[in-house]
């Protein structure tokens, strides 16, 4: 159903509507073709659309967000106190929990955007586009 069409399936009526046969020039049928050509791109969806550069502000800014957060998470578990365990009376295994949570909930939110942004530009890209 969403296969790439076929070289065959691609150019089946391409000499159909080529300029250099005369019968085509004053054809309605390839003016049509012709108009639709131009007036192909879409200013919403398609790959150059207004979608798809949401789309990829808003992956570069969970990208970003989500390496801020991983950076973050590490330094709260660098300074949790050593063991995550809480053997010592300085260690504080709360924090190191915490520290763990971010990083994961960082990675996981930036795999999602990422599998949302490859949906998005799939579908502007192999679909639409």
């Amino acid at each position: 159903m969403f296969a790439p069409k076929t070289n065959a399936q691609a150019n089946l009526f391409e000499q159909a509507c080529d300029p250099r046969n005369l019968a085509a020039q004053n054809s309605p049928a390839c003016q049509q073709v012709e108009e639709q050509k131009t007036s192909d791109q879409n200013p919403i969806a398609g790959p150059k659309g207004i979608l798809q550069q949401v789309a990829n502000v808003f992956a570069l800014v969970a990208a970003v967000g989500g390496t801020i957060l991983i950076v973050y998470g590490g330094y709260v578990f660098v300074t949790a106190g050593g063991s995550i365990g809480g053997q010592r009376a300085t260690d504080s295994p709360t924090r190191a929990r915490q520290a763990r949570t971010i990083i994961t909930s960082a990675l996981t939110g930036m795999i999602i955007v990422a599998f949302a942004w490859l949906i998005v530009t799939f579908v502007n890209t192999r679909i639409i586009g």
